[in-house]
């Protein structure tokens, strides 16, 4: 009965490495949580709001990459907030990108108001080029 069970695990063992679904190590996609913290005049706020983040390749100016991504009745509580953002993984080629954020209330249809300054995005979301890595 032994011998039989070590023959099928070992059966086992030799189709998992050899199945290219099971022995394929999958990469991770695009999409990142973004933590933040929203006060008006040094207070935290608490309640619903739209938030609209923009990538951008300045600390400053007007070149956008990739899309508008809009969080609506996104709930923050004392001034804590969470999301998660994808704005695909070509925009991420190595080179300097910085996060426009802009918010509103989340019962408003008015403008939205840019929050500076951008924030830059760092190495964790560039996690994202292991995708395009050439093996050694």
């Amino acid at each position: 009965m032994r011998n039989k069970i070590r023959i099928l695990l070992a059966a086992f063992a030799l189709h998992s490495a050899l199945n290219i679904e099971l022995s394929t190590a999958q990469a991770q996609g695009s999409a990142f949580t973004y933590q933040g913290r929203l006060a008006e005049s040094g207070t935290p706020v608490s309640g619903v709001h739209d938030v609209e983040f923009r990538l951008f390749t300045t600390v400053s100016g007007a070149v956008q990459v990739g899309p508008a991504l809009l969080a609506n009745n996104l709930v923050v509580s004392n001034g804590l907030f969470t999301t998660t953002l994808d704005f695909g993984a070509a925009v991420f080629p190595g080179a300097d990108r910085f996060l426009q954020i802009a918010v509103r209330p989340g019962a408003s249809t008015g403008a939205y108001t840019n929050l500076t300054p951008r924030q830059p995005i760092t190495s964790a979301p560039y996690a994202v080029r292991a995708l395009e890595a050439n093996a050694v």
